[in-house]
């Protein structure tokens, strides 16, 4: 982290805004990512920059990150339920849940083996059944929560969905296509953007990918 980012971090924790040469009120760019790691307290901004802004709007604090973070957890537990019905079932343990307005409005798990259909993935099987509960193929209002970084099939059906946000827990370095090989969403030739979050529990999704690998050896 470059130095002025850390002195920024050091004053939005504070709850104050950087300090500027001119007498302008500062503001983050949406382009900013704020996150919190709850287990050692940091607070670490990425990818940011300032800029004057006119308006005064509040700075996003700390506990605001803290409390987002917390909620994406809870939603990607619910994704690693459905991970585990795929461990169950034989499948490659890969959970999702679209939710819409803080409720599941769709969830699924990889089914390719099951249904003999190689698009059975897990997000593409939750956004289906979010598309059938809203009676709308576009889910503007809608998050996605994966257990893992989604492939180059899933992140497109997310960006023809028009999700507002995508949250995932593990990096997949051999097929995610958020940045791992490729870059689907949000690459500069499309219109659609979504925000997104990676490495939500991802601990726990790379484990139980791991413990169906190590029992089919």
């Amino acid at each position: 982290m470059l130095a002025n980012d850390e002195n920024a971090a050091s004053q939005l924790a504070a709850g104050s805004r950087p300090n500027s040469r001119a007498p302008v009120e500062w503001d983050l760019l949406a382009s900013a990512f704020l996150s919190s790691e709850l287990r050692t307290g940091e607070l670490r901004i990425e990818h940011s920059f300032w800029q004057p802004a006119t308006g005064h709007r509040p700075l996003t604090t700390a506990s605001d990150a803290s409390d987002k973070l917390l909620s994406d957890e809870l939603w990607m537990e619910e994704a690693l339920r459905s991970a585990q019905r795929a461990l169950e079932a034989g499948e490659v343990p890969v959970g999702a849940v679209v939710v819409c307005q803080g409720r599941v409005v769709g969830r699924g798990w990889n089914r390719n083996l099951t249904d003999c259909d190689p698009t059975a993935h897990a997000e593409i099987v939750a956004l289906r059944e979010a598309g059938r509960t809203l009676g709308n193929h576009r889910l503007g209002d809608c998050e996605l929560f994966a257990t893992i970084e989604p492939c180059a099939m899933c992140a497109g059906a997310a960006i023809h969905a028009r999700v507002r946000r995508l949250v995932y827990g593990a990096d997949d370095p051999k097929a995610g296509a958020i940045h791992s090989i490729l870059q689907v969403v949000n690459h500069p030739g499309l219109n659609h953007r979504i925000e997104v979050r990676g490495g939500v529990l991802a601990g726990r999704s790379a484990e139980i990918l791991q413990e169906f690998f190590r029992n089919r050896r």
